[in-house]
């Protein structure tokens, strides 16, 4: 069963140690330290400045990582008749 969001234990679980969770792919690309926490189907993006935890984002664990461009589909066209 799919959850609705995550739950908000785990949420405030990042005030005691956020270093515990793995940078986001996202990090690169931002050239900051931030990283993400796996909540049931979510992924939580956040950053740590100082002893501030930020969350950024709550984004659904199917999508892409944020910037990455959509796979192309190879489409073939089929010349019907001549």
């Amino acid at each position: 069963m799919a959850r609705a969001a995550p739950d908000e234990g785990e949420v405030k679980s990042l005030k005691t140690f956020p270093d515990r969770c793995h940078k986001a792919p996202e990090a690169t690309a931002l050239g900051e330290d931030v990283r993400h926490l796996i909540v049931g189907n979510y992924r939580l993006i956040f950053a740590i400045q100082a002893e501030t935890v930020t969350v950024l984002h709550i984004r659904h664990g199917a999508r892409l990582p944020a910037g990455t461009a959509a796979p192309r589909v190879a489409t073939s066209r089929v010349a019907w008749g001549s």
